[in-house]
């Protein structure tokens, strides 16, 4: 590896540990998280963590991405928040072999630092990063020479990804097809890559006990349609700057199947019914754009085949730069999680702790290193039932419609300590005299 590479990566290593984070700030890590830990459990391995308070199969994730987190998760729970900075780093390493392989500066790989839906996939325990690197890996094959290796890896790591998130098989199908169609000769190794990517059903169905995938509750169909479409070209040409301009720009020769491949998966998103600023308000220009996340490598290849001239010295200073700024953007928003959990924790001593929240506002406080607390997990708080030793925490959100009436105030009780967090989020905790 060329020094300035290996000084690039000790720069953004130590950026992520000077900004390393305090705990999760989505709910879904939690489920992530708890999963992985049963999951090694399951296989023999012992936690000295406490999870009780919170059903964790509230949501049956698929077993990719909680089976990579099982294993960080054996030596602690925040060394699990190393996978997906790991993940990052072998995406850019397989991303600048893909960029020589197709003819252009291997540095392009630099550029996945200005994507901000990377930086932020890379400090929160989602399974976009993970998927994110398999979509690399597997155009990194997709652009080797025609070999038995090559076209065993395109079967199973089309298949394997759909272990880690299931809407990733939609991107990767089209180019596996298409390869599948230039070189019958080698159609035997794919299908064995493709029977070998079947394995994790094992995991999952010893671990489920039945074959079961994740129900998310959200269908497909056009009644989001044009809202849903607002956002893709928000990332189109926003987050990914002038993304679709240069896509069309690219002198690549794939570069054809290449964008029938990011329809398919951009369409499967427009159908999705599920609409970021409908629950979350403006945040949702920040955390919806990682749903695209997988996208980035193909617009950083259509950046560097296309006309546009970059020097090294601007992608590789202002990766780092970049990095840095939205490390500490969402070190800032760390901290203000961990005043609450310290607010929970410094006065909640013995009792209970009940909430009028959803276990998605509970489950940002509650980390499994501090499982000794214990939870009444109550979302229609009655004040009366409780004992005189017992606390409530009392939620309010204010960045949608959904969650202001869904979260009703709770009125009785002593308040102890009270903090709002970035202007939507408001806490209060209250014991029961």
């Amino acid at each position: 590896m060329k020094l300035d590479r290996q000084l690039w990566f000790l720069a953004i290593g130590f950026i992520f540990f000077l900004t390393f984070p305090n705990g999760i700030i989505i709910s879904d890590e939690y489920s992530y998280l708890t999963l992985g830990m049963k999951i090694s459990e399951h296989l023999g391995f012992v936690h000295d963590y406490d999870f009780k308070g919170l059903d964790i199969y509230y949501q049956k994730y698929s077993i990719g991405y909680p089976f990579l987190l099982s294993i960080f998760s054996l030596l602690g729970a925040k060394v699990s928040f190393l996978a997906n900075i790991t993940m990052l780093f072998l995406s850019v390493g397989f991303l600048s072999g893909i960029c020589k392989k197709i003819g252009i500066h291997s540095y392009w790989a630099y550029a996945l630092m200005f994507f901000m839906p990377v930086v932020f996939s890379s400090r929160v325990l989602l399974s976009e990063m993970s998927a994110l690197f398999l979509v690399i890996l597997f155009l990194w094959a997709f652009f080797a020479e025609e070999s038995v290796r090559s076209y065993f890896l395109l079967g199973f790591i089309c298949f394997v990804s759909f272990w880690f998130r299931e809407g990733t098989i939609v991107l990767l199908f089209p180019l596996l097809l298409y390869r599948a169609l230039t070189c019958m000769r080698l159609l035997m190794p794919m299908v064995l890559g493709l029977i070998v990517g079947l394995c994790p059903m094992i995991l999952q169905f010893s671990f489920y006990g039945v074959l079961e995938l994740r129900n998310t509750g959200v269908n497909f169909g056009f009644d989001k349609l044009l809202s849903n479409l607002a956002l893709v070209l928000y990332v189109g040409l926003l987050v990914f700057p002038l993304g679709l301009v240069y896509m069309y720009r690219s002198k690549l020769r794939e570069k054809n199947i290449l964008i029938v491949a990011m329809g398919a998966y951009t369409l499967m998103q427009v159908l999705y019914q599920y609409n970021g600023l409908e629950l979350t308000g403006i945040k949702a220009l920040i955390s919806y754009p990682r749903f695209y996340v997988v996208l980035a490598p193909f617009f950083i290849l259509f950046y560097g085949s296309s006309t546009i001239s970059i020097s090294k010295r601007v992608l590789y200073i202002g990766s780092i730069v970049v990095f840095a700024v939205f490390s500490g953007g969402f070190y800032f928003v760390d901290l203000q999680y961990e005043k609450i959990r310290k607010l929970v924790y410094s006065n909640v001593q013995d009792g209970t702790l009940h909430s009028n929240g959803t276990i998605n506002e509970i489950s940002k406080i509650i980390f499994p290193e501090r499982g000794d607390l214990s939870l009444g997990m109550v979302e229609n708080v009655n004040v009366k039932s409780l004992n005189s030793n017992d606390y409530i925490l009392d939620v309010k959100r204010n960045d949608s419609a959904i969650w202001s009436d869904n979260l009703a105030p709770i009125k009785e009780g002593t308040l102890l300590d009270s903090i709002s967090i970035m202007g939507f989020l408001d806490y209060r905790l209250l014991k029961i005299q």
